[in-house]
């Protein structure tokens, strides 16, 4: 296959490299199209076999894989937990041999079980504050027009919230000091990771900043966060508590999934907390939520200036010239803060120590080509 572009596009390798470049049976798709989801054909060590349930898919070893001799499994049993304690107790009892997104609190309920080795990486994502600015039509539907609320309305507003923040704080209190506290899109575990420091927390200036809004305080903010996450919850908490001592008064706004998602997209919030897991190309971590053609650009942004800088650093293969580019860009998002970028999340897999052979990387994806499992 060979594909012309009409310019040069630096994370065209990375995309393909990515979900975006899965190989999939073209006569399957044609068969059964949007229903393809629940009879996948693919190239993968791995073939789908099942979907017994909800949270539950059932995979088994691909005859027709080109490495299909050194795979050692005979399959693989995906099996959604969604409470942390229990995803480590299973872990710790046996009943599950692999345990992926651990949170903090259970790698150090793990950390002394001989039982078990944990797998530890950087995300190559973030987690972040979305601020509606202009959002005001739905997400990537123009034009992007200010919403009118006083933290979309005026910059120093979104600037003393920020700086009402402790990054590190966050990190120790809701994340044991795990997690890696960061102001930008781009991962410290990533090559490109910018140079351009991060505000640290400042409650006078901030102060100073919501006086010279003229806005009067209490200033009043709805945060929408998961419904049923602990630490989602914990971590909305600690930025009320935090925002507060600014002038803030931050309430937090639970909901599921689906709600929150449509809220989001229609521009139906104020403040979002929100994640992403990270792509290896820098481009595919600012893209995605700046460019005004997303549609996930939840904020509104159109920075024009943002813009030319993200698409020359897209066009060019030169490392050097790509990070000095990004640290632009990082520079930009600071002073624009339509998104407040809180911290790089650390990666934590739980494996029995009787399985070998696991691949994990900063992208969260976990590999199971060369794992073998003993004793069973």
């Amino acid at each position: 296959m060979e594909l012309d572009l009409s310019q040069p596009y630096a994370p065209l390798t990375s995309f393909l490299a990515d979900r975006a470049g899965m190989i999939e049976s073209p006569t399957d798709l044609k068969k059964l199209g949007n229903n393809f989801g629940n009879d996948p054909v693919c190239v993968a060590p791995f073939e789908f076999a099942s979907h017994p349930s909800e949270d539950k898919i059932v995979l088994k070893k691909s005859p027709y894989f080109y490495g299909a001799s050194s795979v050692h499994l005979g399959g693989l049993i995906y099996q959604v937990i969604t409470q942390p304690s229990i995803l480590a107790t299973d872990l710790q009892a046996g009943s599950i041999q692999v345990a992926n997104d651990l949170i903090p609190t259970s790698a150090n309920q793990l950390a002394g079980d001989s039982s078990v080795h944990l797998l530890r990486s950087t995300s190559l994502g973030y987690d972040v504050i979305t601020i509606n600015v202009s959002n005001s039509h739905g997400a990537a539907t123009p034009p992007f027009t200010n919403v009118g609320t006083p933290i979309a309305q005026h910059p120093e507003l979104r600037k003393a919230l920020e700086l009402s923040l402790s990054r590190a704080t966050i990190n120790s209190v809701v994340f044991d000091g795990q997690y890696v506290p960061g102001c930008g899109a781009i991962s410290s575990a990533s090559p490109f990771f910018p140079s351009a420091p991060c505000p640290g927390q400042n409650i006078a200036e901030a102060k100073k900043l919501v006086a010279q809004s003229g806005v009067k305080t209490p200033i009043p903010l709805t945060l929408l966060i998961a419904s049923g996450n602990s630490e989602q919850t914990q971590l909305g908490t600690v930025i009320a508590q935090m925002a507060s001592k600014a002038g803030f008064n931050i309430k937090l706004l639970p909901e599921d999934a689906v709600t929150g998602g449509t809220q989001v997209l229609k521009g139906k919030f104020q403040l979002y907390l929100n994640q992403w897991s990270g792509r290896v190309d820098p481009d595919l971590n600012i893209t995605p939520f700046w460019s005004p053609d997303s549609k996930i650009n939840y904020s509104g942004v159109d920075d024009k200036a943002l813009n030319t800088v993200v698409a020359q650093a897209a066009a060019t293969t030169d490392m050097a010239q790509r990070k000095a580019l990004y640290n632009q860009a990082q520079v930009i998002m600071l002073n624009d803060l339509d998104y407040i970028s809180l911290f790089y999340p650390k990666l934590i897999m739980g494996v029995r120590s009787n399985v070998t052979g696991v691949k994990f990387f900063s992208d969260g994806l976990p590999r199971f080509a060369a794992a073998s499992m003993s004793g069973s």
